[in-house]
């Protein structure tokens, strides 16, 4: 066979019709159909997460997830409707609407009685309102006639025809004394020392008198405690009982633990003259 020319070789040059090895062509092919699967199994991903999205909205938007049941925990109280009524959680209300924390926040703050508020949303249908009820420990005479209840914090909770028996008694009138109300902020410190009071000394405290922001305490069955400020709290209550648990009360006229290192104790001279 004659071999080629030199201008036989130039115009299949020329032509473009070099040889392309198959092995270059096979890889090519492989590269674009793995591109094609990759573009098809991102569109499918996508398609799927749209899917799964629309169908949670829907779900959490239809009735089975909707309030059905409202349950309410540590609540002792008789009507157990006004906690529901102060949530403001609507029948049919669905379950993604409900702010747990605006919810707490309505609660605590129109139920007198109720010092916190934790609310949970209960899957697929319901919602829990856990509740830390104010313990009465003082009461105070309204302007009509009426006893309020106070907590430790000064705040009132509920109104009563007659006096509680077991309660100390807030002496004076407090004007606009009225369920859901605040005292001032030197009668509450006041208050609060009652809330700290052992079974031994609140046993014998039957009544209360703020002055300014002194504490005067009434005891049982006579004679009064000179508190002083609502400071070094437990020191003087310390200083109180040691004061009850040591010393004859016969004839008393005072006690006096304002300075609580050396409490005073004041007697009736006339009473002690007679006792002998």
């Amino acid at each position: 066979m004659t071999p080629p020319t030199i201008t036989e070789e130039r115009a299949g040059a020329a032509t473009g019709e070099a040889e392309v090895d198959p092995r270059f062509a096979a890889r090519r092919a492989a590269v674009a159909r793995d591109e094609r699967r990759q573009r098809l199994t991102r569109i499918g991903l996508v398609a799927l997460i749209l899917a799964s999205a629309m169908a949670v909205f829907g779900l959490t938007r239809s009735s089975l997830t909707d309030v059905d049941v409202v349950t309410v925990t540590g609540w002792t109280r008789a009507d157990r409707q006004q906690i529901a009524a102060a949530s403001g959680i609507e029948p049919g209300q669905q379950l993604t609407d409900v702010d747990s924390e605006a919810v707490a926040r309505r609660v605590e703050a129109l139920v007198p009685w109720v010092g916190t508020a934790r609310v949970a949303r209960i899957w697929p249908s319901s919602v829990r309102i856990t509740v830390v009820e104010r313990k009465p420990v003082a009461q105070v005479r309204a302007e009509d006639g009426t006893w309020v209840l106070l907590d430790q914090a000064g705040h009132l909770l509920e109104s009563t025809p007659v006096a509680e028996a077991a309660l100390t008694v807030l002496e004076g009138v407090v004007p606009g004394a009225v369920s859901g109300a605040v005292l001032d902020e030197a009668a509450a410190r006041g208050v609060g020392v009652l809330a700290q009071m052992s079974p031994g000394v609140s046993s014998r405290i039957g009544g209360m008198r703020l002055r300014g922001s002194d504490v005067e305490l009434i005891m049982l069955p006579q004679g009064t405690v000179a508190f002083g400020p609502a400071d070094q709290v437990q020191m003087k209550l310390l200083a109180l009982e040691t004061v009850l648990a040591r010393v004859d009360l016969s004839c008393l006229v005072a006690i006096d633990v304002r300075v609580p290192r050396r409490p005073l104790v004041r007697r009736d001279a006339d009473c002690e003259a007679e006792a002998g």
